[in-house]
């Protein structure tokens, strides 16, 4: 079994596991986990560097406080400890902040799989957070010495 066919197998594995519809790659190599009714995260399979992808979007950015906030997730990306390897990045056509994270698929199974989706959502609820209060104006703690 190739590194893609095992993935599709561990996405398919890890969407019974949780009771979901089953998970199935589409024509992109993606699919999409809505989780609680409101937060979509798109999982593509990267053919080309055999990586798992996860993106999802974090939220708006407050269009007065554009410049500071891209320049805090900027400087953000460049400390591990504070992004856990993932990217943030800003929407080029919308006034919106995601975040991915890029895995290798090599190896990877269940339990593999649910751990990085549980980080990524976990990064994901804590970089939201930071966001509001960029939004309001306000500098995380985290962020302040960036």
């Amino acid at each position: 079994m190739d590194t893609f066919e095992n993935f599709a197998s561990v996405l398919q594995k890890f969407g019974e596991s949780i009771n979901l519809q089953p998970l199935a790659l589409n024509d992109n190599n993606a699919c999409e986990v809505c989780l609680d009714n409101a937060q979509n995260v798109q999982i593509r399979f990267n053919r080309e560097r055999s990586e798992v992808e996860f993106l999802t979007e974090l939220g708006d950015i407050n269009e007065n406080y554009l410049e500071r906030s891209c320049n805090c997730f900027l400087k953000a990306n460049c400390d591990w400890e504070l992004t856990h390897g993932m990217t943030l990045s800003k929407r080029p056509d919308a006034l919106k902040i995601l975040l991915g994270y890029h895995v290798p698929a090599l190896n990877m199974d269940v339990p593999l799989f649910e751990n990085l989706f549980k980080a990524f959502i976990a990064e994901f609820e804590i970089w939201q957070q930071h966001l509001i209060q960029i939004y309001r104006g306000e500098l995380p703690e985290v962020l302040s010495e960036l």
